[in-house]
Formats: structure tokens, C-alpha cells, sequence
């Protein structure tokens, strides 16, 4: 209760991960001058929004933002897109530019700007391998879909988390390789809050994208086959394990997201035989090499699809160094930890 905050000790460090949680940056610094304030973007920063955005915006949003010592991202691209866009409303100048870091002075206030990806704990991942619940969901799969190509995705049901494109590459794939007919499935596992189902629009949509699914099985399905199946649950993080240690091809294509812990676990999910993935220009991508780039091109992103069904040889590794030097090396502790000694080393400048 940011109405009863108590008066703080000038040691004070406050991190806030969520973006929905920008304006309390600025009620935490009238609360409290002397503390230091880490905010960190989990989803890329005004990805696909207009370059012009109305002041009252500008204030409430950004403004707010700015009232912390140090504001983290995943990805060089995000922090550039935030300077070039601080630029444009705020008197401001740039300093110690390196490839994770920058030090922005706005309104005679310096901040540090610093590029982190969020890590994954590969160590848990595997761990989940080993549990009775990952192993059954993995043979019931396995079972159910016998001899088959399995293609997944899994996400909360979002627009933005590319779902009616998945199906219609299914769909456009089927037509154009119809050898494909019977040999591939493509399981889609989503998630629906309770409150989100209060909303017309989101009902509405959701029920589109029932009907979409059911029209393109209906156009391709043989005997009891059919390309698409979709469960609406929530996966525990076995079954999640599970899930994807039974497939063969990870999508993840959405229009906009932040790190997407997704590629990882599907790679950490496999010890022998790696998956492989497809991805959008998602953050993950900027420190994964070995995958499938997607266009969110239906016709080019088909053919890719295609060749990575044919594929006999997958490579698919991680590069360790790249997220090493970044400070995440895939452990979402020492992303904390991270972040946790920049903010430490800043109170004590």
C-alpha cells in the first residue's frame, strides 16, 4: 500500500519486473528520493507501437520509468529503442556506451541502462525429466501420436503470442505437401485466466479461433487423424517436460514477446535428440544459435517448416558464451544476482 509507505532506510533497494508496474517507480521515488530503484522490461520496449505517442503517455509511462536508478532489458535492441525514444522527449545525453551498458543523464539524473536476459535453470529442468508425472505425460504422448512428426506450442491464449498464424502455417503446410497428410500433428496447449473470459472481445476471439481450428481439420483430416489438436489447461512445469521431450518441432512465433523461456526448456527437455525451433524475433533468439528463424511469412515460413520436417540432421546447441558474458548463463539466479550487483555497486557511487 504505496498510501501507508512507511519511511524507509536510505539503503533501501526496491527491483520491480513488470512493466504494468511502471508507474509505481515514480510513487516509490516520491515516497522515498534516497532508495535505489531497478525496473526491468519483461517484453520488448514499444515493440509495434507508433514512434508518436501522446504526452500524457509519455509522462505517465515513461516519465515514471525514469524515476529509477537502473532499468534493465533483454536485448541491445530493446535499450537503443529506449534511448532514440527518451531522445525524442526529454533533454538528455549519453554516456559509457559498451555492449550490455549505457549511462543516460535526464533531467540531471544519471541512469544506468543495462542489458540482462532473464536466465532458466537448466539444473530444474532436467530434474523435472526424471519425475513420474513428466514420464507419463511424455508416454501417453508418444502413445496417442505413435510414428507421428510432432509439432507443439504452448502459451497463454493471446493474439499477440501469434496463435491463428500457427494454424494457418499448419494449415497452408498441409495443402501445399499433402505427403505430409497423417504424418504430422500439431498439439497446441493454452491457458485461459478466469478473468480474461469476463471480457466479450477475448471470448470472442478465443471462440474464432476454436472455429478456425475446427474448419481446418475438417478440410484435412483422414479417418480418425486430424492435423490440429489444441487442449485449453494449463500445464504443470512435468508436463511441460513432458510435453516437450515427445516433440520434434517447437513453434514460437509470436508477434512480440520478451525473453521466452519456451526454447530453452524445449532444449533442456532433450537429452539426446535435440528439437528443433522455430522462432520469431523473439529475445531468446539473440543469444541461441542451431535454430529456424521465422519471418511470420506464411509462404516463406512454410518452406522452412517443410525443410526442418525432411531434416534428417539436427543441430541444435546453445551459445553459452554469448549468455555468459551477458550475465544470464541460463540461470535465472544469477540473472537476480546480476542485476542485484549492479544495484548494490550503484549505492555505494
Amino acid at each position: 500500500d504505496l498510501h501507508s509507505f512507511p519511511t524507509r532506510r536510505s539503503s533501501d533497494l526496491f527491483v520491480i519486473n513488470d512493466y504494468v508496474l511502471a508507474p509505481v517507480t515514480k510513487h516509490l521515488r516520491d515516497k522515498d528520493p534516497s532508495a535505489t530503484i531497478v525496473f526491468s522490461f519483461r517484453t520488448p520496449f514499444l515493440y509495434g507501437m507508433e514512434q508518436s505517442l501522446y504526452k500524457s503517455d509519455v509522462n505517465f509511462f515513461i516519465g515514471s520509468i525514469l524515476s529509477a536508478d537502473i532499468i534493465t532489458f533483454h536485448r541491445r535492441s530493446d535499450l537503443n529503442n529506449f534511448i532514440d525514444t527518451i531522445k525524442r522527449y526529454y533533454s538528455c545525453s549519453v554516456n559509457d556506451m559498451s555492449n550490455d551498458k549505457a549511462r543516460v543523464n535526464v533531467n540531471d539524473r544519471v541512469i544506468l541502462l543495462y542489458v540482462v536476459p532473464m536466465g532458466n535453470n537448466k539444473k530444474y529442468r532436467r530434474l523435472l525429466l526424471k519425475t513420474n508425472d513428466c514420464k507419463a505425460f511424455k508416454k501417453n504422448i508418444k502413445r496417442e501420436f505413435s510414428r507421428k512428426i510432432i509439432i507443439s506450442s504452448v502459451s497463454r491464449f493471446e493474439e499477440s503470442k501469434g496463435m491463428e498464424y500457427e494454424i494457418t502455417l499448419i494449415d497452408t503446410l498441409l495443402s501445399r505437401y499433402p505427403e505430409f497428410l497423417e504424418r504430422v500433428v500439431f498439439l497446441r496447449y493454452y491457458y485461459i485466466s478466469q478473468q480474461k473470459y469476463k471480457t466479450a472481445e477475448y471470448v470472442k476471439f478465443h471462440e474464432k479461433y476454436l472455429y478456425n481450428v475446427d474448419k481446418i481439420n475438417k478440410r484435412h483430416q483422414r479417418d480418425s487423424w486430424i492435423p490440429i489438436v489444441v487442449h485449453e489447461n494449463k500445464l504443470t512445469d512435468e508436463e511441460v517436460a513432458g510435453l516437450f521431450s515427445a516433440t520434434n518441432i517447437i513453434l514460437l512465433t509470436p508477434i512480440a514477446d520478451g525473453f521466452n523461456h519456451l526454447g530453452l526448456e524445449a532444449i533442456f527437455s532433450h537429452r539426446v535428440a535435440p528439437v528443433q525451433l522455430l522462432l520469431s524475433d523473439i529475445g531468446l533468439s539473440d543469444y541461441l544459435r542451431g535454430f529456424k528463424a521465422a519471418a511470420r511469412v506464411v509462404d516463406r515460413d512454410v518452406e522452412t517448416l517443410a525443410e526442418m520436417i525432411k531434416s534428417k540432421k539436427i543441430i541444435q546447441f546453445i551459445d553459452f558464451m554469448r549468455l555468459s558474458t551477458s550475465g544470464s548463463n541460463l540461470s535465472s539466479e544469477k540473472w537476480v544476482n546480476k542485476i542485484l550487483h549492479e544495484a548494490i555497486a550503484f549505492t555505494k557511487q
